[in-house]
């Protein structure tokens, strides 16, 4: 077939190396496009347009994730659909022929054992007092009391247990009350400056 025996294997030398050559080529170019702890290989195409679909896919996620969720609260959402604050909301002005109608009454750790009464000094007509019991501890309530300014008030606070209000309080104007010390009955004395004539 192949004559001399020369030129056939010179022929065979060849055709082997271009072969090799080939092989190799291949081999360092699907080696650029492998990944993965196996070592798997994607031909070129498909690796490139997977990772153009990865791209879109992600790009598409950030973008819908910027629509969804809004930067902040809208302005025209009162605090109160978020928010309720524990204290309640301050009472009114003052009713007619008062100089103050409210009180703002703090129970202590012993609630359901305290009351209290409040008198005219000159008169001890009783202007006002409690009325009934709370059962929650270390809240605050609006007690109404028509009080006039200038007029010198006495306040009887009592406590079942002899133990004070234990962190209560009555509050009327600039004046804190029966806060402090232990006792089972307590009183004091205080005027209405006309600084603080009207309910908060």
């Amino acid at each position: 077939m192949c004559a001399p025996a020369m030129k056939c294997l010179l022929l065979f030398t060849f055709l082997s190396l271009s072969t090799l050559s080939a092989a190799d080529s291949v081999a360092r170019q699907q080696e650029r496009i492998c990944n993965g702890p196996q070592g798997s290989c994607a031909l070129g195409a498909e690796h490139l347009l997977m990772q153009e679909r990865s791209t879109l896919t992600v790009t598409s996620k950030a973008e819908q994730k910027g629509q969804d969720e809004p930067e902040g609260l809208p302005d025209d959402i009162p605090l109160a659909e978020f928010e309720r604050p524990e204290v309640p909301e301050r009472k009114p002005g003052a009713e007619p022929g008062c100089d103050f109608s409210w009180m703002s009454l703090t129970t202590g750790t012993s609630a359901t054992k305290n009351s209290w009464e409040l008198r005219d000094t000159s008169s001890s007509a009783v202007v006002c007092k409690s009325d009934g019991v709370h059962e929650e501890d270390n809240k605050e309530h609006w007690e109404p009391c028509c009080l006039m300014d200038g007029v010198q008030y006495t306040i009887k606070c009592e406590n079942a247990y002899g133990e004070g209000w234990r962190g209560g309080s009555i509050e009327v104007g600039p004046e804190k009350l029966c806060a402090e010390g232990v006792w089972s009955s307590h009183e004091e004395t205080f005027v209405l400056d006309s600084a603080w004539s009207t309910a908060l």
